[in-house]
Order: C-alpha cells, then sequence, then structure tokens
C-alpha cells in the first residue's frame, strides 16, 4: 500500500487482511518510555469517519543492548596479514556499509559461487567465456541492494582444518527482511590465497537460526 492513498481491497466472509507497519519509521520511541497502540479502521478513506478498535497494546521499550553487538571482537592475529576471523568481519562490514569493492576482494568468486544453487549449475556447464559473463551477473546480484539487509553480526568460532591454509568461521547475524528481524547463522570456508598471500572466502553454508 505504499505510495497508495487509496486502494479497494473486498473481503469475502472469513476472509480478513493484515498489514505490518514499522512503528519506528513514524515515531521516536524511546527506552523507558511506555507507549499504547490502537488501531482506528476508515471503512472509506475519502471521509473522516473511523471505527475505534476495541483492543489496544501496550508497549514498554527497554534499554537492553541486542545480542548482536556491532563492535570488532578480539580476534586472533597473525604475523603475515590477517587472520580468517578478521577477513570474515571486514568481509561483512563491508557489506554492512555498502562498500561493494572491498566486499567482492575477500571473496574466491569461482569458487564462492558454488554455494548458490541458482549460478552454480549454469557455472559448472559452461565455456571459459561464457564463465567470465556467469561471473560478471553473480558479482551483481551479490552486490544489488539486498532485500535482507545485514543489521547485526558477530563471530562465534573459528576452527583450522587439518588441510593446510583452510579455516572456517561461524558467524550469527541478524538481518531485516520484509520488516521481519531473521537470525542466520553462516559457516563461512577461507583458504589462503596462493598469489594473494591473503584469506579468501570460497563457500558459505547458511541457516535459518
Amino acid at each position: 500500500l505504499a505510495g497508495q492513498h487509496v486502494r479497494e481491497i473486498i473481503l469475502q466472509p472469513g476472509e480478513s487482511f493484515e498489514r505490518k507497519i514499522d512503528l519506528t519509521k513514524y515515531y521516536n520511541l524511546r527506552p523507558g518510555q511506555t507507549y499504547r497502540v490502537t488501531g482506528y479502521f476508515f471503512p472509506d478513506a475519502r471521509h473522516n469517519i473511523f471505527l475505534r478498535s476495541r483492543d489496544s497494546v501496550e508497549l514498554h521499550i527497554n534499554s537492553e543492548k541486542s545480542k548482536y553487538v556491532f563492535q570488532k571482537p578480539e580476534l586472533q592475529q597473525e604475523e603475515d596479514g590477517l587472520s580468517p576471523e578478521e577477513t570474515v568481519y571486514l568481509f561483512l562490514s563491508a557489506e554492512m556499509r555498502r562498500n561493494w569493492k572491498n566486499y567482492l576482494k575477500y571473496l574466491d568468486l569461482p569458487r564462492y559461487i558454488t554455494s548458490y544453487d541458482r549460478f552454480s549449475g549454469r557455472y559448472a556447464s559452461a565455456s571459459p567465456a561464457d564463465r567470465a559473463i556467469i561471473l560478471q551477473e553473480f558479482s551483481r546480484y551479490l552486490t544489488s541492494d539486498p532485500t535482507d539487509q545485514l543489521r547485526r553480526f558477530r563471530i562465534l568460532t573459528t576452527k583450522r582444518s587439518e588441510v593446510s591454509d583452510r579455516a572456517e568461521v561461524t558467524v550469527e547475524a541478524l538481518r531485516m527482511s520484509g520488516g521481519y528481524r531473521v537470525a542466520y547463522e553462516y559457516t563461512y570456508t577461507l583458504e589462503r590465497a596462493r598469489q594473494e598471500g591473503f584469506w579468501k572466502i570460497i563457500h558459505v553454508v547458511a541457516r535459518v537460526l
């Protein structure tokens, strides 16, 4: 309904209509305060006649901090450059800041693309020339404005693999999607790039918490 002043909605018997509104976009809700939310129904938006809901919701906004703290943790340091944890931290920070140039530099795209079913099959069966085109399309897909925006994240664990120069970093992240907050767990697999000499992300597995 965004941008529409009048929209006709016809409901049959037994049907219902629901719309979710992010109140923080319209009101400055302050911690420590209590608010009462009441709905008003305008049967015809052309006339200032409404029905007041008998129900209301009382909200108390507390100042408790989210468990997703966006601050740089104490990460394991490496003498010869960034650690796997630091690489993932900078990678996700670049996404939050929409710094797509930095975002892409931490990815080994020809291997990372296998994490996405939408592209992996086409890429595997494509010719070398077509693979370059698919990688460009994949890059645009990753850097287009995502519908599920990353809001906060925290690094949980890091596990070094028995395979030389390989590590797994597990992250818990909070995203906003369609007005909902959704928590994910990501497990990133990294390998030290031989030519560049620093860690790159080669694969990711995601699950909803």
